[in-house]
């Protein structure tokens, strides 16, 4: 089970998580291309319909923003050139016959590091803010990140993660685009919502194919 103050530890990695204490607010975007976008909803029951009680288990909403960061990235992957985005496939069965298993569990290693590197750098291309801070994966693929130790991209394991899947995210702050946790909490129950802030924050998401050859 997954309680409200962890889940919100846990959340507050991938997006920010913002607690309004009152029920009407403003948010203004400045989106990477200049342009600022103001939303201006009723921040109350009304317009906030997701709600769960503050005791109960708070796990589902964690998978809900894996899957918002899921299909932001495959928006992404929509737009991208296809001769970029066959840098962004790991094939795991990729091995060299004449080498020794240790060799090509190397080779493997670096090969799905490259693949990292390329897709965190396509997020800061594109994105215009930076690279990739963090990725999720399966724990089944944690045996292709031993060079990955001390690196600047934080790995976090999470087996709502499908194997063949690592997903690549930035957490910006409320006022530029990415995926933002709005939340406040009235007598026991939290009222949340999911939003994509900016015209392009799927643009601050990505991710890689692990396949075999």
């Amino acid at each position: 089970m997954l309680k409200f103050t962890n889940f919100i530890q846990k959340a507050n990695v991938l997006v920010n998580c913002t607690e309004h204490k009152h029920k009407d607010y403003q948010l203004t975007i400045l989106d990477f291309d200049g342009t600022v976008e103001t939303l201006t909803p009723s921040f109350n029951k009304g317009t906030l319909t997701k709600c769960i009680d503050i005791n109960a288990d708070f796990k589902p909403i964690y998978n809900e923003i894996i899957d918002n960061i899921n299909s932001s990235s495959e928006e992404h992957l929509n737009i991208s050139d296809p001769v970029i985005s066959k840098h962004l496939i790991f094939y795991k069965n990729e091995i060299d016959l004449n080498k020794s298993t240790e060799e090509n569990k190397t080779f493997l290693e670096r090969k799905c590091v490259s693949r990292i590197y390329a897709a965190s750098n396509f997020i800061a291309t594109n994105g215009r803010i930076g690279p990739a801070q963090y990725f999720i994966l399966n724990k089944k693929n944690k045996e292709y990140l031993r060079l990955l130790k001390n690196n600047f991209i934080r790995p976090i394991y999470d087996n709502y993660v499908k194997p063949d899947t690592i997903l690549f995210g930035r957490k910006n702050p409320i006022d530029s685009p990415s995926l933002q946790f709005v939340y406040y909490i009235e007598n026991g129950i939290v009222y949340y919502d999911i939003i994509k802030s900016g015209k392009q924050c799927f643009k601050q998401y990505l991710k890689i194919k692990i396949e075999n050859l």
